[in-house]
């Protein structure tokens, strides 16, 4: 992967296909965003995600595979793992804590690097709404969302770290989790 950090916000359209009767969807290719002059993140192909996890009545207000579809990415995959990953352009040490997690799974994290490592569930939720905002300029939604999760978020936290990735049967990369 090229290093492009360019001081601009990028989110390319994540392609994916549903799976599970259309409840889940799998990334069909690497999702890349940035904001600003950070990091590039990346979200692997084949993370399997729910987006939004919206009831069903409310999706004509708050579809999950709409406007929260951005922040949603990065945000299931640090619940489900507790870190973010970034491409390993060779310009970055990650420390003591990531060489740990990759000890043993160099080959799974694929030239990424894990950062943002054991950041709060209160962190993950802003990174939904901020990743939202910066994607679509939907503040309302976002906070909205943010609220929700902020209300909601916390029993399906604890079970990811008590019992790690594949605690509601989702560690589609097989990463281990923190």
């Amino acid at each position: 992967m090229e290093d492009n950090r360019q001081g601009m916000n990028h989110f390319p359209e994540p392609k994916f296909e549903f799976i599970t009767g259309g409840i889940r969807a799998r990334l069909l290719e690497d999702w890349v965003y940035q904001i600003g002059e950070s990091r590039p993140i990346i979200i692997p192909e084949g993370f399997e995600t729910d987006f939004a996890s919206v009831p069903r009545f409310l999706w004509p207000i708050a579809s999950p595979m709409g406007i929260l579809r951005y922040g949603s990415l990065p945000h299931d995959f640090g619940y489900q793992h507790g870190y973010l990953l970034t491409p390993d352009f060779g310009d970055y040490n990650p420390g003591a804590r990531a060489d740990a997690i990759m000890n043993g799974h160099k080959y799974a994290f694929g030239g990424n690097i894990p950062i943002c490592i054991g950041e709060s569930r209160r962190y993950f939720d802003r990174v939904l709404r901020d990743v939202t905002i910066a994607a679509t300029g939907a503040k309302y939604r976002a906070w909205g969302a943010y609220g929700m999760v902020r209300l909601g978020g916390g029993i399906p936290w604890m079970k990811y770290r008590k019992v790690g990735p594949i605690a509601f049967n989702d560690n589609s990369l097989n990463l281990p989790g923190v």
